[in-house]
């Protein structure tokens, strides 16, 4: 005959798996913070400055640096919904972007942005698709010693170069998101940064902190507020103090010093 558990065994039984449950979010939350990149080093001339704030234990948005042949790639991410499941896709993406990125490096053959791209987006097509999500993503490429960017704005939208004269230029696209139509392509555009010039990545969650009308002009004024990347994310940081981050909340601010 079965065993017949006694009613306290069972209980203690159901506790343990709901300890074991109740520290799945803690630990994920973790190790997103632990995937983040360490802080920037060993790149004279710049300085680079971030905020990553979850709006719930993991965010969809992540961002990334690294340093590549004559420079830095840099990446700012933002996944459709929030939580667990889109921290789990922008795992995903982050370690196929460095993957497809690193590979040219591997081959000798120079950064080609818009094939690291497509090539991300061929790969993870089937995810994307069977778990019904698209990614908004801005990728650039830095060449230190002069300061050519090379940049692809997938549908993201919130990105800008912040001119030592005060000049804001929008850095924007028409491009499509990650996941959102098979066989889509992505162009490559590039962009002078001088000295004294700082280059900003937003996700869409400033956006709501700002305002709930806000748009991303709003966001782009506020943004070139602030001249120094610190001052910068010092900022939007003592908003997250007093207003309810509704969605994730992901700004890199890099400045060429001058």
């Amino acid at each position: 005959a079965p065993r017949a558990w006694p009613v306290w065994a069972i209980i203690a039984g159901w506790a343990q798996r709901d300890r074991a449950k109740s520290s799945d979010l803690p630990r994920a939350a973790d190790v997103e913070r632990q995937l983040l990149p360490a802080p920037l080093g060993g790149l004279p001339g710049y300085s680079l400055t971030t905020v990553f704030t979850p709006a719930f234990s993991v965010a969809g948005d992540f961002y990334d640096h690294y340093p590549v042949p004559g420079g830095l790639n840099v990446t700012v991410a933002d996944v459709m919904g929030k939580g667990l499941g889109s921290a789990i896709v922008a795992a995903t993406v982050r370690s196929a972007l460095r993957a497809s990125s690193q590979g040219f490096d591997r081959d000798g053959h120079h950064l080609d942005l818009s094939a690291a791209i497509e090539s991300v987006d061929e790969m993870l097509v089937d995810d994307f698709s069977r778990t019904d999500t698209f990614v908004t993503l801005f990728h650039l490429y830095l060449e230190s010693d002069t300061g050519p960017v090379s940049y692809i704005d997938a549908g993201h939208g919130t990105a800008a170069l912040l001119r030592r004269s005060g000049e804001i230029e929008g850095l924007r696209s028409d491009d499509l998101p990650l996941g959102t139509s098979f066989g889509s392509t992505w162009q490559t555009r590039a962009v002078a940064m001088h000295p004294g010039d700082m280059l900003v990545i937003a996700s869409d969650g400033l956006l709501d902190l700002l305002d709930d009308h806000a748009v991303v002009d709003d966001a782009l004024q506020f943004l070139a507020g602030h001249t120094d990347p610190a001052q910068l994310c010092s900022a939007v940081a003592k908003l997250t103090e007093t207003r309810l981050a509704t969605d994730d909340i992901t700004i890199v601010a890099l400045r060429r010093e001058g």
